[in-house]
């Protein structure tokens, strides 16, 4: 059987190994806080874009009026909305959904680390329980040769 002092040492180490994870389940509860934060933030630019842009288009169907006598309203006309209803919010929206997607992902791959980490710690814990269960026997033992 092991000495006293090695299972001590394998004892430390593992409790040493817990605290560093647990340090990284801080620093990345951290960063997923942060980012649920980022994430709210986007979705309300992206509302916020959405009603301008339909704020925009409201605005310019008073130009409507002048297109059919003016040549040069007309154009405008159906240039702006074109470029507000079809291609800009198109964009911006394929835009945001990317970033959105991306959060989303980086959000699970975080709670996944969280996930080994928090599993890694309860092997450890297993560990040192079972090196405990090892120091006891082993000092018994000891005890017991001591007294022969």
């Amino acid at each position: 059987m092991a000495s006293l002092s090695s299972i001590n040492s394998k004892i430390g180490y593992y409790e040493g190994e817990i605290e560093e994870n647990k340090i990284k389940i801080k620093e990345l509860e951290n960063d997923y806080n942060q980012l649920v934060s980022f994430k709210a933030k986007v979705e309300s630019s992206q509302y916020s874009f959405a009603d301008g842009n339909r704020n925009k288009i409201r605005a310019l169907e008073a130009v409507s009026k002048y297109t059919q006598n003016n040549s040069h309203a007309n154009r405008y006309y159906h240039r702006t909305k074109n470029g507000l209803s079809r291609t800009g919010d198109k964009l911006l929206n394929k835009g945001y959904g990317r970033l959105l997607d991306k959060i989303k992902k980086e959000l699970n791959r975080i709670k996944n680390k969280v996930g080994d980490l928090e599993s890694e710690n309860k092997k450890y814990a297993k560990k040192i329980n079972n090196l405990k269960e090892d120091y006891r026997k082993e000092k018994e033992r000891l005890e017991e040769e001591a007294k022969k």
